[in-house]
């Protein structure tokens, strides 16, 4: 594997600190091993060499503190993961994956995260709000099928959303009072996936007859943490 990479870490003084932290790469990879799964044999999955295999990407990072108790974090990453040649990974098979994408390797991510901690007396306790949002986009579930890519035909493309992960996002939202009116008692409410977004966190390949079984990601939940604390701080 080849590897090249360069980065930027800055930090800013733009009346409020903010935070910078930049980094491009790109991997080369020989005969890299994958694994999928035939559709003619679907019990077995295959491990496989490919040939050539290149993975490219940004990533990008921004911390800020804009006023008292605010702050905000926010993260993009692209990530372009593909085969660069003539790869057949099925024995006694004409198909050729060459230019599919790595499947599980969302093509851009972006999280969201905000917190505030309320300007309260300190016989109060400390109380403070956070907001995290997370999103990715489309993801193949397997190397080998993939709707609309070069060379795909017959049983190996099939509906897009069901061969792959449609892009969608998370919000999770937190209050926290901690040392309640000067007590050693913390309670946190949470709630995740507020939206109640549909998506699949995982699938199994389980050939032509069957098609591939995915798995659903968390509904939304909500909870209520208490903690007691015991000793000197």
């Amino acid at each position: 594997m080849n590897n090249f990479e360069v980065g930027l870490k800055k930090d800013w003084d733009i009346g409020f600190p903010l935070r910078t932290n930049l980094a491009a790469y790109t991997q080369k990879f020989d005969n890299v091993v994958r694994q999928s799964q035939n559709p003619a044999t679907p019990i077995f999955a295959i491990l496989t060499n490919a040939s050539q295999a290149r993975l490219s990407g940004f990533e990008a990072e921004i911390s800020a503190k804009p006023f008292t108790g605010f702050d905000l974090s926010l993260s993009y990453g692209h990530v372009d993961a593909r085969y660069t040649a003539p790869f057949r990974p099925f024995a006694n098979s004409t198909f050729n994956a060459e230019d599919f994408e790595f499947a599980l390797v969302p093509k851009h991510t972006v999280a969201v995260n905000a917190s505030y901690t309320l300007p309260l007396d300190e016989a109060i306790g400390k109380v403070s709000l956070n907001a995290n949002y997370t999103h990715q986009s489309r993801m193949w579930w397997d190397d080998t099928q993939q709707q609309n890519s070069p060379g795909c035909s017959g049983s190996n493309c099939g509906p897009l959303n069901h061969y792959s992960q449609k892009p969608y996002g998370l919000l999770d939202l937190r209050v926290d009072w901690r040392r309640i009116m000067g007590s050693a008692i913390d309670v946190a409410f949470w709630a995740t996936n507020v939206t109640k977004t549909k998506y699949f966190s995982s699938s199994t390949n389980l050939g032509n007859v069957l098609g591939i079984a995915k798995y659903p990601g968390q509904p939304r939940f909500f909870g209520l943490d208490v903690t007691v604390h015991f000793g000197a701080e």
